[in-house]
């Protein structure tokens, strides 16, 4: 039987200075907010993400706009792994690019996006530092988060 091969990555992020994951809801809309959290990161940063609707997709936007200075890549889910696909992305992002930071993006409930979510308890696991930007935050959330240090 001929030895299984070995999957490489597209890109080596290994020659980025920063790696930071986006993830967010299919339905934010907020460029405005997305382009402010990606100016604070400095300039050779490579920002990888899932290819979904909504806070994905305005990233590779803004990040289009960035004049070189920062770099996008998108893994899109493979849905023929049906219900599961997006949870086999997110945890190809990790795998692959072992991101320095992560930033979520949400409209209403950080929970009421399924996949951001999962994406966040996943990074907060491995103890990556993750800033959440959205609408006002549940106190619990708000509790919880700052102890953590991923809100101010």
């Amino acid at each position: 039987m001929p030895a299984k091969a070995k999957r490489v990555s597209v890109l080596n992020s290994s020659r980025f200075a920063h790696t930071v994951l986006v993830c967010g809801s299919p339905t934010y809309d907020n460029m405005a907010a997305i382009r402010e959290q990606l100016d604070l990161l400095p300039e050779g940063t490579l920002i990888v993400h899932t290819c979904a609707e909504g806070a994905d997709w305005l990233t590779t936007l803004v990040v289009a706009q960035s004049e070189g200075q920062l770099t996008a890549i998108g893994i899109p889910a493979n849905y023929k792994f049906g219900d599961k696909a997006s949870v086999f992305s997110n945890i190809r992002l990790l795998d692959e690019f072992k991101p320095d930071a992560c930033l979520a993006f949400h409209d209403k409930k950080l929970e009421d996006a399924e996949q951001a979510f999962d994406m966040v308890e996943r990074v907060e696991k491995l103890g990556v530092p993750v800033r959440v930007v959205g609408p006002k935050l549940s106190i619990r959330q708000q509790v919880e988060w700052r102890q953590a240090g991923v809100v101010e």
